[in-house]
């Protein structure tokens, strides 16, 4: 399974994912929401990061990240809920214009 493939099930079955991007020193453990295409054409992953690597720290927060920029994915046994009182608005169409997939409750 790639990474994409990963990501698109943890997001069906809400998972949590232990992933690392390209310029990560180490994995973060997040909470992914949605993968969609942004206006510019990139294809984002956004996701509520609990723990794990951070270069700007905060935790826990919402993250963004180029999904071409996910170097590798781990489906974790744990699950999520949707973090509808953090913020998460998948209806925001301002935002998620063109969705790929995203939690559903």
């Amino acid at each position: 399974m790639n990474n994409v493939d990963s990501l698109l099930k943890a997001i069906h079955d809400k998972n949590l994912c232990a992933i690392r991007s390209k310029n990560d020193k180490a994995e973060r453990i997040v909470e992914p929401h949605i993968i969609y295409k942004s206006p510019s054409g990139n294809v984002l992953l956004d996701f509520w990061q609990t723990a794990g690597y951070s270069s700007s720290g905060g935790l826990p927060c919402w993250k963004r990240l180029i999904i071409t920029d996910v170097v590798s994915v781990r489906i974790l046994d744990d699950r999520f809920i949707i973090r509808k009182k953090e913020g998460f608005n998948q209806s925001n169409k301002k935002r998620y214009t063109r969705t790929i997939c995203c939690v559903e409750s």
